[in-house]
């Protein structure tokens, strides 16, 4: 399925993109599973299944897998709890305090495949731990509308696209930006695609080249 018929943009939005998806969806109908929860991988070791046949999510028994995957899916007890919901509550109600509510039941199954792609996403924010730290916003929870920062002085900290996206989209209403990084290193000096894209580096020409009242410190934080 082209994505040409959705976007003829270099960088497509957001929206363009789940609409591909959803087509895609519609007309290949892959096999999906939703609402599980992958807790363990382990390869499947040779010696095992050198004569052994495992099923797959889908019943295919018929071929030799390498991984194995223990997932978890939470019990689905929708109509149990809409029946007894107000029993529930009262029942949480009249629970000690140092005791939380019961969690639903979870319940585990092994899958096997041959090949396996990790999309778990990049790591977690960094949150620097200095003092006053709780009155910063991270990137995602800081107010996306660039209007909340007209006429205002803005600190970023920060050296990579996540830095430089944010002061992108608000360096047309700040009043002045200052950005504190350990360092700044672009994808074409690295050849590492999360380094500083193109795309995001805007803002180096505004101290240096266009004399604006936005500044970079170099500062090695902790």
């Amino acid at each position: 399925l082209s994505f040409s018929g959705f976007s003829e943009r270099y960088f497509p939005l957001s929206e363009e993109y789940i609409a591909y998806v959803a087509a895609f969806i519609r007309q290949t109908k892959p096999r999906i599973r939703f609402g599980r929860n992958v807790v363990d991988v382990s390869h499947v070791k040779r010696n095992h299944s050198a004569n052994a046949r495992f099923s797959s999510p889908d019943g295919d028994d018929r071929q030799l897998y390498h991984f194995q995957l223990r997932v978890q899916q939470q019990a689905r007890l929708q109509e149990n709890v809409k029946k007894n919901d107000k029993n529930a509550q009262a029942q949480n109600a009249e629970q000690p305090p140092n005791e939380s509510p019961s969690k639903p039941k979870q319940r585990q199954t092994r899958w096997f495949c041959k090949r396996l792609l990790v999309a778990s996403g990049m790591q977690k924010e960094t949150v620097p731990w200095w003092d006053g730290v709780e009155l910063t916003t991270t990137y995602g929870t800081h107010d996306t509308d660039p209007t909340t920062y007209r006429n205002k002085s803005v600190a970023v900290v920060g050296g990579g696209n996540s830095a430089f996206e944010i002061i992108k989209s608000i360096m047309g209403e700040a009043a002045s930006i200052h950005q504190y990084a350990r360092h700044k290193t672009t994808a074409e000096e690295s050849h590492y695609p999360g380094a500083l894209r193109s795309a995001n580096s805007a803002a180096l020409d505004n101290e240096p080249v266009l004399r604006t009242q936005d500044k970079f410190f170099q500062h090695p934080f902790p």
